[in-house]
C-alpha cells in the first residue's frame, strides 16, 4: 500500500490510489516469511542507506520537486526526507547492538535479497507481476516518463 503522503498526493491530483494502483506484496512477503528478525532489519537498515545518496536519494527528490515548483510533492519529499533519516539513525542503533557496521550491513544485505528474491519464485504463478508504472506516469502526464536506474535494482519510470 503507498505510504501516506504518496496516497495524499495522488488523491490531490484525482488519481484514485485504491483502484488503479495493483498492490505488490512481494517485498513484505519475501522479509516476513523468508528472513529472520536481524535479517530483516539488516536489509531495511541497507535500503535506508541506499535512498541517502545526494546524486539519486531523497534530498535529490526534494529538489526535484522544489525545482518543478510542486509545494505539495516539495513537502511530502521533505517529511520523507526526514523519516528515512530517523529510520536510519534507529536502524544503525539496532544493529550496533549485535555489532554489525555499516558496511557489514550492506555486505550482508546482498545475501539476504538474494536468498529472499529466489524465495519469490514458488509464488509467482499465485499472482503474475506486471509493471504498471509506465503506462500509469503516460496516463496521469499525457506523455512518457524517464527510464532510470538506481544501483543494482530493476529499472523505473519517473515522471519528469
Amino acid at each position: 500500500m503507498p505510504r501516506l503522503p504518496e496516497r495524499a498526493a495522488r488523491a490531490a491530483r484525482g488519481i484514485d490510489w485504491k483502484r488503479e494502483l495493483p498492490l505488490n506484496v512481494s517485498f513484505a512477503l519475501r522479509l516476513n516469511l523468508h528472513a529472520t528478525p536481524l535479517e530483516r532489519q539488516v536489509m531495511l537498515y541497507a535500503i535506508e542507506q541506499s535512498l541517502m545518496p545526494a546524486e539519486t536519494g531523497k534530498r535529490f527528490e526534494y529538489e526535484t520537486a522544489l525545482a518543478a515548483g510542486d509545494a505539495l510533492s516539495a513537502h511530502f519529499h521533505d517529511y520523507d526526507w526526514a523519516d528515512e533519516v530517523l529510520h536510519a539513525q534507529i536502524g544503525r542503533r539496532m544493529l550496533r547492538r549485535d555489532g554489525i557496521t555499516r558496511d557489514q550491513a550492506i555486505e550482508r544485505a546482498a545475501a539476504i535479497h538474494e536468498k529472499t528474491w529466489a524465495a519469490l519464485e514458488q509464488y509467482r504463478s499465485l499472482a503474475p507481476q506486471e509493471n504498471w508504472w509506465p503506462e500509469f506516469v503516460r496516463r496521469v502526464l499525457g506523455r512518457e516518463g524517464s527510464e532510470v536506474h538506481v544501483g543494482d535494482q530493476r529499472p523505473s519510470v519517473i515522471a519528469e
